[in-house]
Order: structure tokens, then sequence, then C-alpha cells
């Protein structure tokens, strides 16, 4: 059912729990998932921005910038694509991210994403397939999905043991669009932000905004 274009290499990732809709935090264990993040008011079959790779410190698990489809909330199935640090690493990486069977969540690390630059993603359905972008260049594709379009997003997520989140977060999202087939890329012209406690969203323009956390 999927195929592969470009894998740099893929491994497990620590158990990751879904993006729930609307602005509340997911605990597991010993830590919880905490988001900042935009969502287009109305399902539409592709979503592409572009988001500055910051120099952050990240205390513990990890912190992740991203654009995402929602495909389906129950049973929740989603593709997303951008960079993360994990603690422990000296540089981030960028990464393609999809549960979309019973397989559940798996990631796919590529190459580091380097300091003080910024890059645009892509997902999109141009027909039967769902394309997964990066600066342009195709990384992975799904054909043979059940789903043509979904909930679009773009995404700040704290992965962390500390309540309020520590992990540095000071993401910066532009150029949102979103794909409609027929009408091509269009600038998204509302957002519905979202943002759990210790996190803050300033709304620049209805197609870019800057998630923080407080510290």
């Amino acid at each position: 059912m999927r195929k592969k274009t470009l894998l740099i290499f893929s491994v497990a990732l620590i158990s990751l729990l879904a993006l729930m809709t609307g602005a509340v935090s997911m605990s597991a264990d010993d830590y919880d998932y905490y988001y900042a993040y935009a969502e287009y008011p109305s399902a539409k079959a592709g979503v592409s921005g572009s988001n500055y790779v910051y120099d952050n410190d990240v205390s513990s698990y990890h912190v992740a910038e991203f654009v995402n489809v929602n495909l389906s909330l129950d049973p929740h199935k989603w593709i997303e694509v951008g960079w993360t640090k994990h603690e422990g690493w000296n540089k981030p990486k960028f990464y393609v991210g999809y549960n979309i069977d019973e397989t559940g969540f798996h990631p796919e690390y590529l190459e580091d994403a380097e300091y003080n630059t910024r890059h645009s993603y892509k997902i999109y359905e141009p027909g039967n397939t769902w394309r997964v972008y990066i600066d342009g260049d195709q990384v992975e594709y799904f054909t043979g999905l059940q789903w043509s379009e979904g909930d679009i997003q773009a995404v700040s997520e704290s992965c962390d043991s500390a309540s309020p989140p520590e992990n540095q977060l000071s993401g910066y999202f532009q150029q949102l669009k979103y794909y409609s087939p027929g009408s091509d890329w269009l600038m998204w012209d509302d957002m519905d932000p979202h943002a759990d406690p210790g996190f803050h969203i300033t709304e620049i323009s209805p197609h870019r905004f800057i998630p923080v956390a407080f510290l």
C-alpha cells in the first residue's frame, strides 16, 4: 500500500501519542505532550508552509515543528513532515511521520536540519496518492489510502517530563497554504489557533503565526 522514494534511515521513536483536536496536553508514563498549533477551519486535500530551524535546548524527550494532515480522527490517522530535535541530539533532523494503518505511528528520520535556516514542507493528494515534500523534493508518498482530504495543521510540539514544559520552543510558521483540487494552492484566509498551558500563539496574519513557550 505504501512506497518510498527517499529514506535516509528509519528508527523507532519513543511511543508517540496522536495529536488531538483542541488544546489539551496528553500524558503517558513520566512525560506529557504539549501543543501550540493552528488549524484551517475546513478539511482540505493538502497543506504547505515554511518554518525556521532554531537552536533550542531540549531538557527531555523532544521538540518538533511540522505541518500535518489529520486524515481521520476515529480511528486517528495522519501524515506529518517537518523537523525535530531530541534530548541528547547535537542537531535537529528532518523527518516524515505517519500513522495510516493498524501498525501505528512510524517516524522516518532524514538528514540533519541546520540551525538558522528556513525550509518548506508540503503534504497533498493530487490524485490517488498522498505526496510529501521538503524544500520541493519529494521524500515520501503513500498510495491506496481511503482518504482524499483531512484537517490540516501547522504544529509546534513538545514532549516534556516537566509541567509546565521546560523545552524551549520558538517557532515561526509562514506562507501557510491549502490545496484543493481544481483551485490549486491558496493562502490560508483563516485559522483556528490552539495553545496548551505554558504555550502561546501570536497570530500575525491568517497564514503566519509564532508559537512560543513561557519559561
